[in-house]
């Protein structure tokens, strides 16, 4: 990305947007904001296995919810007897999606294919083939010029059906730039993007953030914010605009005016997940702790148990000081993720359990946690082999606690 790569978001920030997304439902965008944290992660981060594995399940689980989300409109279309094609496209995009053999067989029997065995096996495996790569992950990059329409029309297929048609009226400049984009090519997508404004009659204003988005992976912030401000002027109901436009003056730490701008939002936005996420993430860098658990707290008590406001809430609490309520609240999060069966974030076990060893919960406790961790985060082994060396001091048992610190520091030698 020439100059500008010390600029660019890190995995773990599309990975926050990505799961706002999918948290809200909108397993299209999540689809698109995981495999950009896979992309950036295999580019930037490539020993990163822990990372990597996470966000590959998670790239799959937004895929497969995307797909089951295609199949049940299909199913709505077909019903209506008007609108075949259409359905027959999404059946078409979902099959694209998934890997799941179940899933597959109800979307075949859906479009009418008849399959034995080995086509269905077939198909299955050209599907695999079609999403992933050879280590799992995502094929975002690299499109032929076929491929490449057919990657836009997947692209297009998961937004609102106003927003397709304008992008499928607008020039190839734009076809190439949005798909740049979506694939991490950035200084592409902000040339082509760019192309497009000057090429295309944009009244609704769609393309502006567009190449915003590019322009911020550049590191342009400025550029991004005089495109950005006159939008939101034209489109104060816009959730993404307010999104794109916060991360310019959390970038320029001009923390106040973000606030005055989300402050000045339609009322029947301020109280949406978005807005009250995106104004407690301000406080939270502004380092305005107390406003920010006030606020994440209100929100909770108001509208019910959401995992990304309680994620938002634990990390702010931990950046306050306030290690017990941090450590509780991580706790009940690790409960939800196990009562509906879904695989704990590592992040999330790593920090209750440095928080549970802060505030000095029994070390036998602690043992099999941070044992448990090593394994489900080995990235992290360093730190954890020399946490259990304290733990093993604790309990005195001088022969473990000599062990895992020869093990640390093995790893340490070796920059691990």
């Amino acid at each position: 990305m020439g100059l500008f790569s010390i600029f660019q978001k890190s995995p773990e920030n599309f990975e926050e947007a990505a799961d706002r997304c999918f948290n809200n439902g909108d397993y299209g965008s999540a689809k698109i904001e995981y495999d950009r944290a896979l992309a950036r992660a295999g580019k930037k981060s490539p020993e990163n296995i822990a990372l990597i594995r996470r966000l590959g399940d998670k790239c799959r689980k937004a895929r497969e919810a995307l797909a089951g989300s295609h199949l049940e409109t299909a199913r709505e279309l077909l019903m209506t007897g008007e609108h075949d094609e259409e359905a027959y496209e999404l059946v078409s995009l979902a099959l694209d999606l998934t890997e799941d053999e179940t899933l597959t067989r109800n979307l075949l029997a859906l479009r009418g294919d008849t399959h034995d065995g080995r086509d269905l096996n077939r198909e299955l495996n050209q599907t695999a083939d079609a999403v992933t790569g050879d280590a799992g992950g995502p094929i975002i990059e690299d499109h032929e010029d076929g491929d490449e329409d057919d990657y836009f029309f997947i692209l297009c297929s998961i937004l609102p059906d106003e927003i397709q048609d304008a992008y499928h009226g607008f020039s190839p400049a734009f076809r190439e730039g949005f798909v740049a984009l979506n694939s991490g090519d950035f200084e592409t997508a902000a040339d082509r993007l760019e192309d497009a404004m000057d090429e295309n009659d944009d009244p609704d204003g769609l393309i502006p953030p567009e190449l915003a988005t590019a322009l911020i992976n550049l590191g342009r912030y400025e550029t991004a914010r005089q495109l950005m401000e006159p939008f939101i002027q034209h489109h104060p109901e816009s959730i993404r605009g307010y999104q794109i436009l916060c991360d310019i003056y959390w970038e320029q730490k001009a923390y106040d005016r973000a606030l005055s701008l989300l402050g000045s939002c339609p009322a029947k936005l301020q109280a949406s997940l978005q807005i009250q996420l995106l104004i407690s993430e301000t406080l939270y860098l502004k380092g305005d702790f107390k406003p920010a658990i006030r606020l994440l707290s209100t929100w909770l008590n108001d509208y019910g148990y959401n995992e990304i406001m309680a994620r938002s809430l634990a990390k702010t609490l931990e950046a306050a000081g306030e290690i017990y309520a941090a450590r509780d609240l991580y706790a009940q999060i690790i409960k939800g993720c196990a009562s509906c069966g879904s695989r704990t974030d590592p992040f999330i076990r790593r920090r209750y359990a440095e928080l549970c060893f802060q505030a000095g919960d029994q070390p036998k406790k602690l043992l099999d946690l941070f044992l448990s961790l090593t394994q489900e985060d080995p990235d992290n082994k360093k730190e954890y082999y020399y946490r259990i060396q304290q733990l093993y001091d604790k309990m005195g048992d001088a022969a473990e606690s000599r062990r895992f610190l020869e093990m640390a520091e093995a790893l340490d030698a070796r920059g691990k």
